[in-house]
């Protein structure tokens, strides 16, 4: 920062390069959204070891802490671990079953019947199809 005088070469923190493939404050990408979930979580883990237990319990970091392994080998929570996680991966199985090839799980919204004058042009189509990705 001495050699630009004190300044950056950013205009504002969304032009930082750890924000140009991952948008946090947008929620574009999945890793930003595993990232705020983890987060939650940890955050849900701590309020429960402060003052009430059982919200400890409901998040998978405070319940993997209940085993004691150094002192009870308790695999009670292991398992209700283990048991969420083939749950969830039952879930994501039968959810891709049921769902078309190439399409999502809900059915796609009505548009417009004719396109307006911005996407009539290969550079407006260009525009509309980046969409919230395009952070230059």
């Amino acid at each position: 920062m001495d050699r630009m005088h004190g300044k950056t070469p950013w205009k504002s923190t969304r032009e930082l390069p750890m924000y140009r493939e991952t948008s946090i404050y947008g929620l574009t990408s999945p890793e930003a959204k595993s990232s705020i979930f983890l987060m939650l979580l940890y955050l849900l883990r701590a309020a429960g070891d402060l003052k009430a237990e059982a919200l400890s319990l409901i998040s998978p970091l405070g319940l993997i802490l209940r085993t004691e392994v150094y002192a009870g080998n308790n695999w009670r929570p292991i398992w209700i671990v283990l048991g969420i996680s083939l749950l969830a991966a039952g879930l994501a199985l039968y959810l891709a079953k049921i769902r078309d090839l190439g399409s999502g799980l809900l059915p796609a919204r009505p548009g417009r019947a004719r396109a307006g004058k911005l996407l009539s042009t290969p550079l407006g189509l260009a525009f509309r199809l980046s969409g919230r990705n395009a952070h230059c």
